[in-house]
């Protein structure tokens, strides 16, 4: 476990039915916002995320959602890796998917989401029919059949590294009297938030704090 003293903003959400932790970055632009429920049954992190919606996280990231106050903090040490296949639902039954073609996301709904991640990033076409890779291969006819997106987040006493990129933790202060005590002993829910372009960066659950 890591453990650090200072004064950070907290807050006990009514709404959510836990104790919310920002943890700020040098420049302040991004934060690590740490979601622990109580520590009395075994399903609590699983209750939260079902009230973790948009409007209650909008609430919490507000410049005034959270509150400054001494807290004793102790997280431990993780290094998660997670893979996210995006081959689009027409590549998973062996033929390419056409544009315009029947939903087949209306009957499999697990499979929506690589779809919609594809379409949302203006991409989608380079699994269709439509798609002109000529530009890279000087050939045309051809398309992608395949796509991963791979995410890997590391947090110990150094800082938090995700992906490519570092942040290092920015404490206030150094030796509080009478700290809060935020103890991650137990699944709690914890994501980096960019404040200056208001986006999640990365969002995840640590099920097995020592």
């Amino acid at each position: 476990m890591m453990k650090q003293k200072g004064t950070f903003n907290h807050i006990v959400s009514e709404r959510l039915g836990a104790h919310v932790l920002e943890l700020p970055y040098k420049g302040k632009d991004v934060s690590m916002f740490l979601f622990l429920p109580p520590f009395v049954k075994n399903n609590a992190v699983d209750s939260l995320i079902k009230q973790l919606d948009h409007e209650s996280l909008a609430e919490i990231v507000a410049e005034d959602g959270l509150f400054a106050r001494q807290v004793e903090i102790m997280v431990p040490k993780f290094s998660i890796e997670q893979e996210l296949d995006l081959t689009p639902v027409g590549a998973l039954f062996g033929t390419p998917f056409r544009a315009g073609a029947l939903g087949i996301c209306q009957v499999l709904p697990a499979l929506k989401l690589p779809l919609l991640i594809l379409e949302q990033m203006g991409v989608g076409d380079l699994f269709t029919e439509t798609a002109d890779l000529s530009g890279f291969t000087g050939q045309r006819g051809l398309l992608l059949d395949d796509a991963v997106h791979k995410a890997r987040i590391d947090v110990d006493e150094k800082g938090t590294e995700a992906a490519a990129a570092t942040a290092m933790l920015f404490f206030r202060s150094s030796r509080p009297l009478n700290p809060l005590r935020f103890v991650c002993n137990h699944p709690f829910i914890y994501l980096l938030f960019d404040r200056v372009s208001q986006t999640v960066l990365f969002m995840g659950i640590y099920r097995r704090p020592n």
